[in-house]
């Protein structure tokens, strides 16, 4: 049985709108600092077993991915030429960009969507000043150690000192 091939190209997915996606991903990369707190919406490669091929679904072959993290920047690769937009997980100070720490990177190509969500605070403690990202709807937050996203969504407040709630 002869399987009939899937068109490259529909009405809904046309060179153009790649080609827009990819400018309106680069005009949003342009605006992101060092340090910026960003969401990453992107697609992914993916194994299927024991599906029907003349019957493929969208669940099927299609993978979406979020991820959140501090943008560190992006990098060519020296290979193929592609771009990489790089985040770490985790907080650093400012201006330690030499500290070594974890870094994820995703290939600009599979990148459908990138927005910033959090905003510098400068927080006091006992301990002194904090510079953290934390998101945009957090307007104070007094002795916190620092702030981190969880999956999904909220935040882990570490607090500078045990106070009972």
């Amino acid at each position: 049985m002869r399987v009939k091939s899937p068109r490259l190209f529909d009405s809904k997915s046309s060179p153009d709108l790649a080609a827009r996606r990819a400018e309106d991903l680069h005009n949003a990369i342009k605006l992101l600092h060092p340090n910026d707190l960003i969401e990453i919406l992107w697609i992914d490669a993916c194994i299927a077993r024991d599906r029907k091929v003349a019957i493929l679904k969208n669940y099927d072959f299609a993978t979406y991915k979020r991820s959140v993290g501090y943008y560190v920047g992006v990098l060519l690769d020296h290979r193929y030429k592609q771009e990489y937009l790089i985040i770490s997980p985790e907080m650093t100070d400012e201006g330690e960009a030499h500290e070594a720490r974890d870094i994820e990177s995703i290939p600009l190509a599979i990148v459908m969507k990138v927005r910033r969500v959090g905003e510098k605070v400068t927080l006091r403690s006992a301990k002194g000043k904090y510079h953290v990202k934390a998101p945009i709807k957090l307007t104070k937050l007094k002795w916190a150690e620092f702030v981190t996203p969880l999956e999904g969504e909220g935040e882990k407040i570490v607090l500078a000192k045990e106070v009972k709630v």
